[in-house]
């Protein structure tokens, strides 16, 4: 029927209605299903990323307070080592130190020349390999530890030492693990006078634990990583002046070291020191090329120093009088304090010119210090007369080997008593001077090839007798014979091989008329010494008497030093020394105007001066121009003035020999202070925790 036909035909699409409906909701709620699923799904990654990332900068941190807790280790081994921290007991020898430094080193293979030799460290099996720091560390400087990590005995002190450098020290704090290890590398010696003890730090790694997380840290060393002490017996070569009183030989019975010696528009071409106080006048422009130092000791005998071989010190200084020492503030308790304190009141009474000096950091600080150490002037002068007579040293001077056969394996010439004359020039084979000059400094050509001495050794019928002595460049000494003839100077401790000239030349009294070559009709100043020649001249208990000039045929560098070898000026070997142990080094009536001195002048219980200084019949002489260094007990006159006008005697025009800034160059055997001095890495910037931390993997653990 057709009306059927056409209802069926319209509700066939009708009956599939509901079940598209039900499909479409079906795979609506599967795709939220789904849609849900990945939302909880990065909802949990995003909850497990935070976790992990929360983890992972809490194990940074952790990492990063290890290597702050590995800082703070270092600090204390750096502060215990220290210069402040160490006492070299007074009588101490260099064959005492010289044996901790083989024992540091853990051989005694010493590399290098005479001048400077190195010992290469290596981790040895002794108990005491570091027993320099065993035995000069102080108690004090332990208390820094705590109380249950700081030894008390010798033997507790080895132990400790022998833990902290070699062994890998690994710790556990926080969930840090630390590991880091300090090793001993090198020793330095110079002269046998001078030790410097090296360490370093050999590598630090850490691993900071936190959960599942795990960072590692390493460090790098820089160019100022590490850190060494030095132990010397310093010379006192490195001032253009040094006194010990700072006090003319007239106010010798002063009790209270209060100087007399006045800073005022003077000029000193070096760095200058005194064991006791300096004055300035109110105003005062003096003007200084190098540091400034004083000690401020307060008990200083006349002679020698006190019985401990260490002095009472106030630091401190004088201006506009002697009424009242300028002494730091009570606030003050470092030394950097102290000196500050002390340098604005000086600063606010006077002028002076003061060099600067630069920090590591880039500041510059003025180059002055009133905290310096106590240098004590010698006691004898044994070490000279015993290189001139060519025997072994008294165990006072040095017991140690090399040292003995540096003084054995040479000879020089010595006089038993007073010595009329010495004249010391240049020539060639025969005798013949140089001729000219030239070159800045200035070089003397020909270079002459023997060193000649002319001892003057007494009178017959008013006629002066000579012994004629020289020597060449290998140190063959040869003395002229009545003929006139060269022949080698016998060598009764060795007889069939003479020793060589070792340059000393002592005398048990004083010696007169010490010059170079007189002044030739033009006034022309001939040279003293041939360029390889090293001599000291020297006497126990007499005057050394300068009358004349006495220079260098190779003149010494008085600019900076680095700057004159940086032209490819090799600084000259030529140098001498004049030195007296009781007596006074006199410039006498007879020198010439305006004197010529190249050397350094010493006295370790007089004074370097000049004759009749007073004599204002005579009048002015000029100046004396010395290159070289004055070394003195009591500040010795040279003249008097009116203002700055010259009265009588010299005034004084001092050069400093930038030679004698390498410690390891002076004039043969010269005196070196009887007391052990400190420095420490400081001096160089250096420090143990000076190092560059960056990230690390698990490789970089040991």
């Amino acid at each position: 029927m057709p009306p059927t036909r056409k209802l069926s035909a319209m509700r066939g699409p009708r009956s599939t209605e509901g079940a598209t409906l039900v499909v479409v909701v079906l795979l609506t709620m599967l795709l939220l299903a789904a849609l849900l699923a990945a939302s909880s799904q990065l909802t949990l990654s995003s909850r497990r990323t935070v976790a992990d990332q929360r983890a992972a900068l809490q194990a940074q941190y952790v990492a990063e307070s290890g290597v702050a807790l590995a800082q703070s280790r270092l600090r204390d081994v750096q502060t215990i080592l220290t210069k402040g921290n160490l006492v070299i007991p007074y009588g101490t020898t260099a064959t005492t130190i010289r044996s901790y430094a083989e024992k540091y080193c853990g051989n005694s293979n010493w590399v290098g020349n005479s001048d400077k030799q190195t010992c290469t460290a290596q981790i040895s099996s002794a108990d005491d390999q570091f027993e320099v720091f065993a035995q000069f560390v102080s108690d004090a400087a332990y208390s820094r530890l705590p109380a249950a990590e700081r030894p008390t005995d010798l033997a507790a002190k080895r132990a400790f030492w022998k833990n902290q450098l070699g062994p890998l020290q690994q710790l556990q704090a926080n969930g840090a693990t630390i590991n880091y290890r300090l090793v001993p590398t090198r020793v330095e010696r110079l002269n046998n006078s001078s030790y410097r003890f090296y360490l370093q730090l050999d590598n630090l790694s850490v691993k900071g634990d936190r959960a599942a997380a795990t960072r590692v840290l390493k460090a790098s060393r820089t160019k100022l990583s590490g850190w060494w002490i030095d132990i010397s017996l310093p010379s006192y070569l490195d001032n253009v002046l040094f006194t010990n009183h700072h006090r003319s030989l007239a106010a010798q019975n002063s009790s209270t070291a209060t100087p007399d010696v006045y800073f005022t528009n003077q000029t000193f071409d070096g760095p200058v020191h005194t064991n006791e106080y300096y004055l300035f006048t109110s105003g005062a422009t003096a003007s200084f090329a190098g540091r400034l130092s004083s000690a401020g000791c307060t008990n200083l005998p006349k002679v020698g120093q006190p019985s401990s071989g260490s002095c009472s010190q106030r630091p401190g200084v004088y201006v506009g009088s002697t009424s009242g020492l300028k002494t730091a503030s009570a606030n003050a308790t470092t030394e950097e304090q102290k000196n500050n304190s002390i340098l604005q009141q000086l600063m606010a009474g006077a002028s002076p010119n003061l060099a600067d000096v630069t920090r590591d950091d880039g500041s510059q600080v003025k180059d002055v210090t009133f905290t310096a150490d106590y240098r004590p002037m010698p006691n004898n002068a044994n070490s000279q007369r015993a290189a001139a007579q060519g025997f072994t040293p008294p165990t006072s001077v040095t017991t140690d080997p090399e040292e003995v056969a540096r003084y054995t394996s040479g000879r020089g010439l010595y006089f038993g008593d007073e010595v009329l004359g010495i004249t010391l020039t240049a020539g060639d084979a025969n005798g013949n001077p140089p001729t000219s000059v030239s070159g800045d400094p200035k070089k003397w050509t020909p270079a002459p090839t023997y060193q000649y001495i002319q001892v003057l050794k007494g009178y017959i019928l008013n006629i002066p007798q000579y012994d004629y002595y020289r020597a060449d460049a290998n140190g063959k000494l040869e003395e002229k014979d009545a003929l006139g003839n060269w022949k080698v100077v016998p060598d009764p401790e060795s007889p069939s091989k003479p020793r060589p000239f070792n340059g000393t030349i002592f005398a048990e009294k004083t010696i007169h008329n010490l010059s170079g070559p007189a002044r030739s009709g033009n006034q022309a100043v001939r040279p003293a010494l041939a360029p390889f020649s090293q001599i000291t001249v020297a006497s126990e208990s007499g005057d050394v008497e300068i009358s004349g000039d006495l220079t260098l045929s190779d003149e010494s560098c008085t600019k900076d030093l680095n700057a004159c070898t940086d032209n490819g000026i090799e600084p000259p070997k030529n140098v001498l020394g004049v030195f007296t142990q009781k007596g006074n080094v006199v410039i006498t009536g007879d020198a010439p105007n305006n004197v010529n001195i190249q050397a350094v002048l010493m006295s370790s219980e007089g004074q370097v001066t000049v004759d009749n200084y007073d004599d204002r019949r005579r009048g002015p002489r000029g100046a004396v121009n010395l290159v070289g260094g004055l070394v003195e007990n009591w500040y010795g006159p040279f003249g008097t003035f009116s203002g700055s006008t010259s009265l009588s005697g010299y005034g004084r025009n001092f050069l400093y020999d930038r030679r004698f800034q390498n410690p390891g160059f002076t004039p043969p055997f010269f005196p070196v202070s009887p007391t052990w001095v400190k420095k420490d890495g400081s001096d160089e910037g250096l420090s143990l925790e000076n190092f560059v931390v960056q990230q690390g993997t698990r490789a970089d653990l040991p």
